[in-house]
């Protein structure tokens, strides 16, 4: 589906179940690397426990041999980023009313992450620290996702950047 910065995303499906979900995978070149496996994994600690309709979902999260892998929900549309271009290429812009749809859920997404606390009920002062129209993604369904914690701080964890810049 995307190759990032740090990782590749795949679609998957399990056989006999019609629900799909996205695959993201630390890139080949990357494996050795233990700090961009520390900070892998952490994304996959703090998705793991967001539970909020405009957070994309996260299944699991691990290792499979050499395979460092965070399963999540696939939402099935296109990006903030996506539909900003396709506007310009076209003179257009974004209506109103739905980027006004759209700002509202991320909001909302963003208000529940700085309130969110772990299974002990400690806040875990998430911050996303990437907030992107690459990273807000909009399901022909209407959902409208925030996705990639690849750079998120918690209080809970250690620090692995300094600003945006990897440790």
């Amino acid at each position: 589906l995307a190759v990032g910065g740090m990782g590749e995303i795949y679609l998957a499906a399990l056989r006999g179940v019609k629900r799909r979900c996205a695959i993201k995978t630390i890139r080949p070149e990357y494996v050795g690397n233990e700090t961009l496996i520390h900070r892998f994994m952490d994304e996959g600690k703090i998705m793991v426990n967001i539970d909020h309709d405009n957070v994309v979902r996260c299944f699991d999260w691990g290792q499979l041999d050499d395979i460092y892998y965070i399963a999540m929900e696939y939402v099935h549309g296109t990006s903030v980023a996506e539909l900003m271009d396709a506007g310009y290429s076209r003179g257009t812009r974004i209506p109103l009313g739905i980027g006004l749809y759209i700002a509202r859920a991320v909001l909302d997404a963003l208000s529940y992450l700085h309130r969110s606390t772990d299974e002990n009920g400690r806040p875990l002062q998430l911050i996303h620290r990437d907030l992107s129209p690459d990273n807000i993604l909009i399901g022909y369904d209407g959902s409208v996702k925030l996705a990639d914690f690849g750079l998120a701080r918690t209080k809970l964890m250690p620090a692995r950047t300094v600003g945006d810049v990897p440790l």
